[in-house]
């Protein structure tokens, strides 16, 4: 609990940093790149990551069975490495915040599966072969004040997926 990841350059290794039952950590103004993931969170509460480079990766950050992560300012790009690549990975993700982060050209630029009430707000997702793609099991989910430009899909439903899209008109 309570570590400090910064100023690291992070390369060809698994995971750039995988936090196990670890809270309260922070993770700012790293670079990870040709990873299988840049952070990794499993079982995790409270956690944040800023103004970090994560790129040409299979994903950039997963967010598995973990509770209120804040994040913003983060670069994630050109996470295409394998069919199923994304830029940020919300599985069974709740309460999270992402904001400000620039999210371009990966398979999936953000990729939710069993989350719930995770607000994302502000951030850029462009040129993603598919800017969201998310499962009917995630819900109350937000979605404020993005830029969606140039994605092949801007969003892909599996199943009866539902989320707020205009929270406040």
């Amino acid at each position: 609990h309570r570590n400090i990841i910064r100023a690291n350059d992070i390369a060809y290794v698994r995971d750039g940093v995988y936090f196990d039952h670890s809270d309260f950590n922070t993770v700012e103004d790293n670079t990870f790149s040709h990873l299988r993931y840049g952070v990794h969170y499993m079982y995790c509460e409270e956690n944040r990551f800023f103004r970090n480079v994560f790129r040409d990766s299979v994903g950039g950050v997963a967010i598995m069975y973990t509770e209120r992560v804040t994040f913003r300012d983060n670069q994630i790009l050109n996470n295409r490495e394998g069919y199923n690549a994304f830029g940020l990975l919300f599985k069974d993700a709740i309460d999270s915040v992402a904001e400000g982060n620039v999210i371009v050209n990966s398979v999936n630029g953000i990729f939710m599966d069993s989350s719930h009430r995770n607000t994302i707000r502000n951030n850029l997702v462009a040129y993603n072969d598919v800017g969201v793609m998310l499962y009917a099991s995630s819900l109350e989910n937000v979605f404020e004040a993005n830029d969606f430009v140039g994605n092949l899909a801007t969003l892909h439903t599996v199943g009866r997926a539902d989320a707020d899209w205009t929270p406040g008109g």
